[in-house]
């Protein structure tokens, strides 16, 4: 039996507690608690484990005797002050409830091939539980894991030695410290070709790192210590005073938090030249001041950070003179579980002054015109070969790659120190030199768009002089209804939920502002009008409040209309909306004036070629902007 299959026996006794509400992150930490002693038992560890509460006391024990025993044992290990076995266990409380179910788990983990488990490593057999429990998106957990193949390659070409010390600012599971220390291993035959002094180093003192979140630091500790590493694993917030300590290493590799903080607060730091509240130019600011002058860092960070303006391009300017910005490679989309999330990795080296240290920034595109990677379409270490070999070339401008380019510090200046940079042309973006003569097709898009104007114009003349039907000039086919014939207020729906997927925004033409949802039974005139498709409930159109998507919002099903015309339609009322809304400090419609709104509206087959003309003209529209 493989780590793998290990793994999967391990995942799926997750079923067996089910019973008792227990999440998958609880599970693994639960999880954790029990393999501990059992793999301390493995690899004879269990010295600094208190003999009344070893392995084979707790495999003995069976029902309430059992449940009790281990509830005794959690509180016991969490509070001797036993170094990192305290650590693992401090504040550990168990979500089982069930004395049978927690019979089952520590029955069928004693039954385990562990012969198979102790000769593949136990540390990787542990690394597979965390990283099936972060592709799991139901877990929550891929916010701290980053996937092995990318810390591998991150790691590779970092080249951390034996003797220097590493860090992870936010370590999460210790992931990036693990490969480290794996790799120098490889080259110096698993330490024997090391000194004592120096071997003591690698495992007492080389790797260290610093988490915020109690449970993550738990699996962080345990995942060290069944890899043999006992650096100082910090339970603390990198972005307060405890950080301030955190400073002169050789290497730091991080994946940090993306995000702003709770509240907007920034960070507390006093060593921090610029203040902002976001999380990822905080950590960049922190790791490029912790390094030693010489000392290197990759990072991976989202990539806001390449443009952000004010203090963002402050720090970009800083990080440029105090360090040597030399690679940004642009990671391919899918590689964590929030799929919308554009990442890059920044490697760079502290100079030896403060001033005029990146000459040049290489970029590296591995996003445009490659596939989006995920669940099913893992990523590989062949998809960064090509950029490997570039990354390690001696002479970089010999490398012949469309994906391999150069800015001199004096161009990213002139950009306004933008670092979004380096994407090559999109194949699937339209050939301007393929498409008719620009001036031919904006004629052609005028006198349409003249047309429809003339067309929209002369029916709402109509109806604002009639009201009624017998008085509107329609095809015989038409006919003259309400908005309130067409959709129907939806109540108790909240944005949190995140139960509609949006459409996409090419329907909102000419409405400006952003787009928001309403907490009322109104709209507001300068919203913009948000379409969600709903599952089961057929499609849905709402608006919001203030942008703040954590309110509550009332949506409007919509039936017997088109919903790409029902949008075109509304998106042409500002006019309306201006001259009856309601309110001064939230300006809006009534939900009785919006629902008595007149709407021609012919048959169905008619709007959706009306829908398919008006597309049309858009999108002739954006190919000649």
């Amino acid at each position: 039996m493989n780590t793998r299959e290990i793994v999967a026996k391990l995942w799926d006794l997750c079923n067996v507690l089910r019973d008792d509400g227990i999440t998958y992150h609880q599970y693994v930490t639960e999880l954790t608690y029990i393999l501990f002693l059992k793999m301390a038992k493995e690899t004879g560890a269990e010295k600094d484990i208190p003999a009344a509460y070893r392995w084979d006391k707790l495999s003995q024990k069976s029902g309430i005797t059992l449940k009790n025993f281990y509830d005794a044992l959690l509180k016991n290990l969490g509070s001797d002050g036993n170094g990192i076995i305290s650590d693992i266990y401090r504040d550990a409380v168990s979500n089982i409830k069930s004395p049978k179910n927690l019979e089952t788990i520590v029955a069928k983990i004693d039954a385990l091939d562990w012969y198979s488990a102790r000769t593949e490593g136990l540390g990787d057999l542990y690394e597979g539980l965390l990283e099936k429990n972060a592709n799991e998106k139901k877990s929550g957990a891929g916010q701290y894991f980053t996937p092995r193949v990318l810390i591998d390659v991150i790691v590779r070409l970092t080249k951390p030695q034996a003797g220097e010390r590493c860090n992870d600012p936010a370590c999460g599971t210790f992931g990036f410290m693990i490969a480290a220390a794996q790799y120098v291993r490889a080259h110096t035959d698993d330490l024997f070709d090391l000194p004592e002094d120096l071997q003591k180093f690698e495992v007492d003192e080389a790797f260290t790192g610093c988490e915020l979140v109690p449970d993550t630091h738990r699996l962080a500790l345990m995942n060290a210590a069944l890899h043999d590493l006992h650096g100082e694993i910090m339970l603390a917030d990198t972005l307060s005073s405890d950080g301030q300590r955190m400073k002169n290493f050789d290497v730091v590799l991080s994946n940090p938090p993306f995000g702003t903080k709770r509240g907007g607060e920034r960070a507390t730091r006093d060593d921090f030249v610029f203040s902002t509240s976001n999380k990822q130019l905080n950590f960049l600011q922190h790791i490029y001041r912790s390094l030693r002058p010489g000392g290197r860092a990759a990072v991976v960070l989202p990539d806001n950070v390449l443009f952000a303006d004010g203090d963002g391009e402050r720090i970009r300017v800083d990080l440029m003179d105090k360090c040597n910005l030399h690679t940004i490679l642009r990671l391919p989309t899918g590689i964590f579980y929030a799929q919308g999330v554009k990442t890059n990795v920044l490697f760079f080296s502290r100079g030896f002054s403060d001033y005029d240290n990146t000459a040049e920034v290489w970029f590296y595109d591995l996003r445009t015109n490659m596939p989006s990677f995920g669940k099913t379409n893992p990523l590989t270490r062949e998809i960064f070969t090509d950029f490997e070999r570039a990354f390690d070339a001696e002479d970089r401008r010999a490398v012949h790659d469309e994906r391999f380019s150069v800015f001199t510090r004096a161009e990213i200046s002139a950009k306004g120190n933008s670092l979004d940079l380096g994407l090559i042309r999109d194949s699937s973006a339209v050939d301007f030199d393929e498409l008719s003569d620009p001036r031919d097709t904006c004629v052609e898009i005028l006198a349409s768009l003249a047309k429809a104007s003339a067309l929209i114009s002369a029916t709402l003349e109509e109806l604002k002089a009639s009201g009624a039907k017998k008085n509107a000039s329609f095809p015989s086919n038409w006919r003259l209804t309400k908005l309130g014939s067409v959709c129907k207020l939806s109540q108790g729906q909240k944005l949190s939920d995140k139960k509609f997927p949006y459409l996409d925004a090419k329907y909102l033409r000419g409405v400006k502002e952003k787009s928001f949802v309403n907490s009322g039974n109104f709209i507001n005139s300068d919203t913009k009008i948000i379409l969600v498709d709903g599952e089961n409930s057929g499609e849905i159109f709402t608006a919001c409040e203030d942008g703040y998507m954590g309110s509550t919002f009332r949506a409007l099903e919509i039936q017997n209309i088109d919903v790409a015309f029902f949008c075109y339609f509304v998106s042409t009322q500002k006019e309306f909306y201006g001259k009856n809304k309601r309110g001064s400090a939230i300006p809006h419609l009534n939900k009785d004036l919006f629902y008595s709104t007149p709407i021609p509206l012919p048959p169905l087959s008619e709007q959706k070629r009306i829908v398919a003309r008006l597309d049309s003209l858009f999108e002739k529209l954006d190919a000649a902007a």
